[in-house]
């Protein structure tokens, strides 16, 4: 919800400060790259790290990054935004696979299916709830500072929860070559 409430509302935010149609594409390629580049390690990490200190470090300091977007008042702090926004996106592509893979370690095996099956459904319902708010906050409340208000707080009840939610420990198993495939 939080994501889409804010890449909305930064794209908004550059319409109104410049009417930049190449500054608006600068954000959206920011937003991109990491997903891109750094996300397709991010599984990587998820898997090879403790996935419950993942989340909590990617809300933590998303949360802080989030507020620093209310530093950014006028075109001559664009650059701010601008890195704010590529930071706050490359720590989402570690914190997006981790938050996957920790499911199993949280919900039990017969209960599985279904918890992905509503994590799926949730992240769509999210985005596209987050980026109706964005357009509401942005025209009620005639300021951006209320969604970027709105979503640190979502990245702060999140920390709160994934605190306060016991994870199984990650069994690692150790893959072996079959026989025949050794070499002699």
């Amino acid at each position: 919800f939080g994501d889409a409430l804010t890449n909305l509302t930064l794209l908004i935010l550059i319409n109104t400060l410049t009417g930049s149609t190449a500054a608006i594409a600068t954000m959206t390629i920011l937003l991109a790259v990491p997903r891109v580049t750094i996300g397709l390690l991010g599984g990587v990490y998820a898997d090879r790290w403790d996935r419950k200190r993942i989340l909590l470090v990617s809300d933590f300091v998303r949360g802080i990054l989030v507020l620093g977007f209310l530093l950014v008042d006028s075109v001559d702090r664009l650059w701010l935004l601008y890195i704010l926004a590529f930071v706050q996106a490359c720590v989402g592509t570690i914190d997006n696979p981790a938050r996957g893979a920790i499911l199993p370690q949280v919900v039990p095996t017969q209960g599985l299916m279904a918890a992905n099956s509503l994590n799926q459904t949730g992240n769509l319902l999210a985005m596209v709830l987050g980026g109706v708010a964005a357009g509401l906050l942005v025209g009620l409340a005639g300021g951006y500072w209320p969604s970027f208000a709105l979503d640190a707080l979502t990245f702060f009840i999140s920390f709160a929860l994934v605190l306060s939610v016991t994870v199984a420990k990650m069994e690692r198993s150790v893959k072996t070559v079959p026989s025949t495939l050794r070499e002699n």
